[in-house]
């Protein structure tokens, strides 16, 4: 195994075979618990090696950041364990803000108020004396819950109960942390018409780890789910990850689709669903499956895995719901005349800049209404706004699929009204041909995810 290497030698092993490797693979797949296992000292400790005191530091840094994501999950079930930890970690890495807000929350959460603000003090005198900063953001803002005895701060998010319920109403929208880790796209445009399901779904996620927004093509359902998995993310500080199911064939496909969102990797001797399952249980995060009413058996296999094993969210959308246990599901519908209107103006202006909605008020009203407030239909007849005038497009309502015209991004099911039909009457191939069978069917379907009471 030792091999000459110039004027030196090489070990030549594997690289599964070390530690680091392991610890670094671990990390990489998400298994925070299975890594810090790997790390069971100081790498190269009593060795002087300062030409790799940068890897050293590096390998450290990793693994502080392990630790920190370990000792949060550890707050959320036993805080009291937690302190002892924490409170060696902070004095031996000072200026790591991280270490010092874990441990004002232990604290508190234990009954300790005065000395989690003791340990702000600390920590904000150790950045001031010897650096010359202020504390960030955080710890100030923590510190600010703590003298404020803000309930969210006090709760514990385990398992059973599920996490913190963040403060309901349109301000949530506002304090979304863009930064979260994931793959959550950023917002495109204001989500017009929809506070109120903003509001109700947040109760619903605080209530059942897995929200189903049910509704027909072109409702705005992805739309609605990502702002609303935005929110979920950030008021936790966990990971959105978005998971599109509308470009896979089968039920099969799915545990794949989401173990590549996530950047997860099969285990020897794990099923891809038991590897995702693992990198969640120590990585929380809130999961916007999009799409699961073509491959609706293998979207419910897989989330009833998820929600019932880890303390991950799951929010669905589909044009049924998935019928798995503790299920929370919520009906997408038209969007009022009010918000309709408003929607068709701004799409309208963003097409034309000379748009004035104060002239066409009861043009758009009409159309409004004529397109039953249908969001994809009302977003493109206002980009047609720019080659016809508002009065011209209510004289062609009567053919909606051509007044509508068609958008060239987006994915292909939305760019035109007949491409959202003919997803939604591709689907009724699968369960059959007659409306009135279709719902009966699904009223006597059995239930998904349990053993018991199918």
């Amino acid at each position: 195994m030792i091999v000459r290497a110039g004027a030196a030698y090489r070990l030549d092993v594997r690289a599964d075979a070390v530690d680091i490797a392991r610890f670094q693979r671990y990390l990489r797949e998400g298994d925070v618990s299975a890594a810090l296992a790997e790390w069971t000292a100081p790498p190269l400790a009593g060795v002087d090696a300062p030409g790799l005191a940068a890897t050293l530091d590096g390998l450290t840094e990793q693994w502080l950041s392990a630790v920190e994501v370990d000792l949060e999950c550890r707050i959320e079930s036993d805080p009291q364990a937690a302190v002892g930890p924490l409170t060696e970690l902070a004095r031996r890495h000072p200026f790591r803000e991280g270490l010092w807000a874990l441990l004002m929350t232990a604290l508190y959460r234990v009954g300790r108020q005065g000395d989690a603000l003791e340990a702000f003090r600390q920590a904000r005198h150790n950045l001031v004396e010897q650096l010359g900063v202020e504390p960030g953001p955080r710890l100030r803002a923590l510190e600010s819950q703590i003298l404020g005895h803000d309930d969210r701060l006090g709760e514990r998010r385990e398992a059973a109960q599920g996490p913190a319920r963040p403060p309901s109403g349109t301000e949530n929208v506002a304090s979304i942390d863009d930064s979260t880790v994931g793959n959550l796209p950023h917002r495109s445009g204001r989500l017009i018409g929809r506070d109120e399901d903003l509001r109700v779904i947040d109760d619903m996620v605080a209530a059942s780890p897995l929200v189903t927004l049910v509704g027909p093509g072109g409702m705005g359902k992805t739309r609605l789910a990502l702002a609303a998995a935005r929110i979920a993310a950030g008021n936790r500080g966990w990971g959105g990850w978005l998971i599109e199911l509308a470009t896979i064939r089968s039920s099969s496909e799915v545990p794949r689709a989401v173990a590549d969102a996530l950047g997860v990797t099969q285990r020897a001797g794990q099923s891809l669903t038991q590897s995702v399952m693992t990198v969640l249980r120590s990585r929380p995060a809130v999961l916007l499956i999009d799409n699961c009413e073509h491959v609706i058996e293998g979207a419910a296999e897989l989330a009833h895995a998820i929600v019932t094993g880890t303390q991950a969210r799951v929010l669905a959308t589909s044009r049924e719901r998935l019928g798995v246990d503790d299920e929370l599901v919520l009906v997408v519908g038209p969007l009022d005349r009010p918000a309709g209107a408003e929607l068709f103006h701004a799409r309208a202006l963003a097409a034309d800049r000379t748009y004035d909605r104060r002239l066409y008020r009861d043009e758009v009203d009409d159309i409004c209404r004529r397109l039953d407030g249908i969001p994809l239909a009302i977003e493109l007849a206002a980009a047609r706004a720019r080659s016809h005038r508002p009065a011209d497009l209510v004289a062609r309502l009567d053919d909606r699929l051509r007044v509508t015209g068609e958008r060239r991004t987006g994915v292909p099911r939305h760019r035109t009204l007949r491409a959202a039909m003919r997803w939604s009457y591709d689907l009724l191939g699968r369960t059959g041909p007659v409306p009135t069978l279709v719902r009966l069917q699904r009223l006597v379907r059995p239930r998904r995810g349990g053993s018991r009471h199918r």
